[in-house]
């Protein structure tokens, strides 16, 4: 960046570059939902089939594989959350996680809502390190609730988010 700014201090004028003032863009930067609602078979993960963009910086979200794999290196924050009716009785619970390269790397695991009608939202995030080539990113979802359940589409409640919150530390 060649902009500058003049400052005064104590009376002296001083000229700042602007790349000295500027924040670091947390890009690139995905935010996925589905398109419509989607059956998770019981007792095997399921990738979810995040397959609707609605904010997609670096062009790095694929809504063909659901993957994200980001060209830019550093470090990034994901989120994924799933509502579903995943479990009704004691022992039933749902697990929704994040994989890296077809490996898990952030997970939560939900026990049954005490209302057996109640659907719930199931959630995970955390950070990791990604190389900006050739490491890519998904969300699924498991549960053991005896037959396959409905994940809902409404995106206020299922949703898939990532960005790079800074380069290498």
């Amino acid at each position: 960046d060649t902009d500058e700014f003049v400052l005064s201090d104590a009376g002296v004028l001083k000229r700042v570059d602007y790349s000295y003032l500027k924040g670091q863009l947390m890009t690139p930067v995905f935010k996925a939902v589905l398109s419509g609602n989607q059956s998770i078979s019981s007792g095997s993960g399921t990738t979810i089939a995040f397959d609707s963009e609605q904010l997609d910086t670096g062009g790095c979200y694929n809504i063909s594989t659901y993957k994200f794999t980001p060209n830019v290196e550093g470090w990034y924050y994901f989120v994924a959350v799933g509502l579903i009716e995943h479990g009704n009785a004691a022992g039933e619970y749902g697990n929704i996680y994040i994989e890296k390269g077809g490996n898990l790397i952030i997970a939560n695991r939900h026990g049954s809502p005490s209302d057996p009608a109640l659907s719930t939202s199931l959630m995970c995030a955390g950070i990791s390190h990604m190389n900006g080539s050739s490491d890519w990113v998904q969300a699924a979802i498991w549960h053991n609730h005896g037959v396959a359940k409905t994940l809902d589409n409404n995106e206020d409640y299922t949703y898939w988010l990532g960005f790079r919150i800074t380069g290498s530390v």
